[in-house]
């Protein structure tokens, strides 16, 4: 007699947060998140699936408050910063801005201060992290495994004791998911 595999419950947690959203062009905001201040173990433990060796060893890390973007940068908002649009994927402007660079990125976010006045610039590893955990201590902020329904990546690669899915092999329309931290 077979067991069947365990049920993997992801939970979502709807909360509003507080941000505020700049005017790029007519109809085109940049919407920000404020992140609160705090401490998290940053990295991963020798327990987590697909972890590397230099993910670790875990380590408490304490940030000030900062504020980061709801979304990736869509080719729209990169358009109209930058003056062009260089993804592969221009299916859909709402897309995330693919086909760029680190240096690239910093450009942007130059310009992107000078159009606003205020200072924009990348976040740090831990700053990213951080806001990506969302206070939660599992792999992901939604639960120990990832599922296409939720996130586009390689439905082909298994992730820990998730189940195949979508390989979609393209980029998706940027809050395009439900499950959001």
């Amino acid at each position: 007699m077979s067991t069947a595999p365990p049920i993997l419950l992801i939970t979502q947690q709807n909360l509003r947060t507080k941000g505020f959203r700049d005017q790029l062009a007519n109809n085109i905001y940049l919407e920000m998140v404020n992140i609160p201040s705090g401490s998290f173990l940053m990295g991963a433990s020798k327990e987590e699936p697909e972890s590397y060796d230099d993910e670790r060893p875990q380590h408490l890390v304490t940030l000030q408050a900062f504020s980061m973007g709801r979304y990736p940068i869509t080719q729209e908002q990169w358009q109209t910063i930058m003056g062009d649009n260089p993804s592969n994927f221009k299916d859909n402007l709402t897309n995330p801005v693919d086909s760029i660079t680190w240096d690239n990125a910093q450009d942007f976010c130059q310009k992107l201060s000078q159009k606003t006045g205020k200072t924009y610039r990348l976040p740090t590893e831990a700053e990213w992290e951080y806001a990506c955990r969302a206070g939660t201590t599992t792999p992901f902020h939604f639960g120990e495994t990832i599922d296409t329904n939720i996130a586009n990546y390689n439905g082909n690669e298994i992730y820990g004791r998730g189940t195949k899915g979508i390989y979609r092999e393209k980029t998706t329309p940027v809050g395009g998911f439900e499950v959001a931290n």
